[in-house]
């Protein structure tokens, strides 16, 4: 091209200023592309961080689901666990009531059926007893089993067989110093205390001057009448008087034992000897007399009067005491229902009566009530689950007694037997001791033995008292403790039952939980503030987990003030009003005219 073609000059510039301006387009095109790239990878960038972070959402929502699920899970598994438990506990405590009632039912039957065969199969045999007509008693025995088979509690039948029979010819009863006869007067006594074993309602029947002969006395005449009245309890009560001494013997058996029980229960008492006794006794009463050989032949006869009556009595009194506690042995321990022992009580007045010394009576009443401790020993082997509350009836008999011999000692025995038997190891030995270990056993069903022990407890001056509803509760919050919460509510239930309004109210879930206390320890966390109940009233921390009290609006009706948990202090929900929250509120208000009706109420 020329150098003077301005044509192509401009044509050259034009076509270089076209190139450079495309190629800043381009330049431009390829920035704007790049950040677009950039932007683009921004927000692609953002959308993966959001999808990963909604994804991580998901997944731990989806794990705390299943964290939640896998707790209520657990959770109802332990509470139909702890409700079949406390069901199989009931259910034991039942059968083994219903068992021991139906077992002693049972037992009753088959002895009554057992007793009819035998009377039968007695009636049957009584040709062949027929060979010796000297056996005692024999007349009776026809009449005595005709009266058991009428009856399906035959009375007690007690014979005696008195030192001198009145028809005895060898009694020496015009000897002056002859053992006196009794025949009369043992047969009086042992009527009179019949009479008050019938007032007692125990049955027995006296045979008085049956035994007329000593032909055949002793063992012998035992194991004869055993033969034909062996489905028959019999009581044998025969003294024997061989020169200087006295023995008296004792025959028993309860219509299932297999043999006559004889023992000796008086060997060799030395009656001349105390004949003699109460004879100086009495010579140095008489005011005109100043020793024995100043007295008048009149003197002589009343001093020996009274010495031999003295001497009848006190005879008469053992035979009555060692009659009593084989009666008492027979109502106790072989006779249904169980009977305690009711020598003790009649003791005092049979003694006074006698005008026997002080010393002695004590000395007597010790030993009756003493027997009776050993009879309760052997009921508690025979029946070892009723021994506790025959135990306590004991105690509440003795503390009846002016000395009270033995009351406290018993009542400390039946406490321990009562708690062993519900499963509880007692380790004390003091009364307050044992009422406390007793105190964590018991049940509504109980009122009764509660009853008796508080009664007990009163006599004896001492301060701690039994109270089912207090138990219950205080055995509630050892639950709670150690997180069994069902056995908790069941006897929170128990104490509301007896005491509605007690602290249990505002321990127990109310209507607003429904489902238990477990149900309420997940609603509110795992904290422990809040699953663990307060151990204190209303006015303590951990209200959350309470309802207001029962409040009478008008007669016959109830409502409830319920509450809702705001911040760190309860608060009432709208259109109610009540003490509580005015209690809880930090800051004063003024009464409005329902608090005021609500504290007048």
């Amino acid at each position: 091209m020329a150098r003077n073609d301005p044509a192509g000059q401009q044509a050259l510039y034009d076509r270089l200023e076209f190139e450079a301006k495309m190629e800043l387009y381009r330049q431009g095109v390829r920035a704007k592309e790049r950040q677009e790239d950039q932007e683009f990878s921004r927000e692609l960038q953002r959308v993966e961080g959001a999808q990963l972070l909604q994804v991580e959402e998901m997944r731990q929502q989806f794990q705390a689901l299943a964290a939640d699920k896998q707790r209520r899970f657990t959770e109802a598994i332990e509470k139909f666990r702890a409700e079949v438990q406390v069901a199989l506990h009931q259910d034991t405590l039942a059968f083994q009531r219903w068992k021991e009632e139906t077992g002693r039912q049972f037992a009753i039957e088959l002895r009554w059926l057992d007793a009819r065969i035998d009377r039968l199969l007695a009636k049957e045999a009584r040709a062949d007893d027929r060979r010796d007509r000297h056996s005692p008693i024999f007349a009776v025995t026809d009449d005595i089993l005709a009266h058991a088979s009428r009856t399906d509690r035959p009375p007690l039948s007690i014979f005696i067989s008195p030192p001198v029979l009145r028809f005895d010819p060898n009694a020496r009863g015009s000897d002056e110093m002859a053992f006196p006869m009794m025949e009369s007067t043992l047969s009086a006594a042992l009527r009179d205390l019949c009479k008050q074993y019938h007032q007692a309602q125990r049955p027995v029947m006296l045979h008085a001057g049956e035994w007329v002969t000593n032909a055949r006395r002793g063992e012998s005449a035992a194991r004869d009448l055993f033969r034909s009245l062996r489905t028959v309890p019999v009581v044998i009560v025969e003294t024997e008087v061989e020169e200087s001494f006295l023995n008296l013997n004792l025959g028993f058996w309860h219509g299932y034992s297999p043999d006559v029980r004889f023992d000796t229960v008086v060997r060799k008492f030395r009656w001349p000897d105390a004949l003699e006794e109460l004879y100086e006794q009495h010579a140095q009463t008489l005011p005109a007399t100043k020793g024995l050989a100043e007295m008048t032949p009149r003197d002589h006869a009343k001093v020996e009067r009274k010495s031999r009556e003295d001497l009848t009595h006190c005879i008469e009194v053992l035979h009555v005491i060692h009659t009593a506690i084989l009666m008492d042995e027979y109502f106790l321990l072989y006779a249904e229902p169980r009977q305690l022992p009711l020598l003790p009580q009649i003791l005092p007045g049979i003694l006074a009566a006698e005008a026997l010394p002080p010393e002695m009576q004590v000395t007597l009443l010790q030993q009756a009530i003493e027997y009776g401790h050993n009879l309760l020993d052997a009921l508690g082997q025979q029946e070892p689950l009723m021994v506790a509350e025959m135990r306590l009836a004991w105690a509440q008999k003795l503390g009846e007694q002016p000395e009270r011999y033995g009351f406290e000692a018993q009542l400390k025995v039946a406490l321990r037997e009562w708690a062993t038997q519900r499963g509880g190891e007692p380790t004390g030995t003091e009364i307050p001791e044992l009422v406390a270990a007793v105190g964590r056993l018991l049940l509504p069903e109980d009122g009764k033995f509660v009853q008796a022990v508080n009664s007990c407890l009163a006599a004896l001056a001492v301060p701690v008292r039994l109270d089912i509803a207090t138990a219950c509760y205080d055995r509630a919050l050892g639950h709670f403790d150690t997180h069994r919460y069902d056995w908790a509510v069941l006897d929170l239930t128990r104490a509301i039952s007896l005491n509605p309004d007690g602290d249990a109210y505002y321990q127990r879930p109310g209507p607003f939980c429904p489902g238990g206390l477990v149900e309420r320890r997940g609603r509110f966390g795992q904290s422990d503030s809040l699953a663990t109940p307060p151990r204190r009233s209303l006015r303590t921390a951990g209200r959350c987990l309470r309802q207001t009290p029962e409040r009478r609006s008008g007669p016959g009706q109830l409502r409830r003030s319920p509450q809702v948990w705001i911040g760190h202090r309860p608060t009432q929900m709208r259109g109610t009003a009540s003490l509580l929250d005015q209690r809880t509120s930090p800051r004063s208000r003024a009464p409005t005219p329902s608090r005021r009706a609500a504290q007048s109420r």
